[in-house]
C-alpha cells in the first residue's frame, strides 16, 4: 500500500519530543516495507527554516531513509486549484499521479475525493494490523 504523508502529519514529525505511538507504528511499517511512504518535497525548505540545523538533519535522516520524495509540477498545481483546500488538493493530485491509495492526515476531515482515502495514523495502523490478522486467518 502506498501512503502519502500530508503537511499536517509532516508537522507532527517536526515537533520536539518525538512522535506519538501511532506515528512510530506507521514509520515502523515504512521501515519494514509493509507500506510505501511518500512525502511532498516542498515541505522540506520550510522545515529547514523552522528547525535548528541538527534537528533538521535528524528529520532529514528519518525522511530520506523511510519515505520517498514526490515533487509537485505545474499540472498538479492547476488540478489542485479545483479543491476548496489547496493543501488537500495538492495531496489528492499527487496521490492520483503516483497511484497512492491513502493520504495520511492528522485529523479526520471530510473526504475530498472518492478515489483517495484519508486516514489518521491510528486508522492506518489498525487497517494494516486488521489486514494482517485476516490474512493470517485465511492461511490457517
Amino acid at each position: 500500500m502506498k501512503v502519502l504523508f500530508s503537511r499536517s502529519v509532516f508537522d507532527l514529525l517536526m515537533k520536539e519530543g518525538g512522535c506519538s505511538r501511532d506515528m512510530r507504528a506507521v514509520l515502523n511499517l515504512c521501515q519494514d516495507k509493509r507500506i510505501e511512504g511518500y512525502i511532498c518535497s516542498y515541505y522540506l525548505p520550510e522545515a529547514m527554516e523552522e528547525l535548528e540545523k541538527d534537528s533538521f538533519r535528524q528529520l532529514l535522516s528519518v525522511v530520506s531513509s523511510l519515505l520517498n520524495l514526490v515533487h509537485v509540477n505545474a499540472r498538479d498545481l492547476r488540478d489542485a486549484m479545483h479543491y476548496r483546500d489547496m493543501e488537500e488538493g495538492i495531496c489528492c493530485t499527487l496521490a492520483k499521479r503516483h497511484k497512492i491509495q491513502c493520504v495520511l492526515v492528522d485529523k479526520k476531515k471530510a473526504k475530498v475525493d472518492s478515489t483517495i482515502k484519508l486516514c489518521t495514523q491510528k486508522e492506518l495502523r489498525r487497517m494494516i494490523e486488521d489486514g494482517k490478522t485476516a490474512k493470517q486467518r485465511r492461511n490457517l
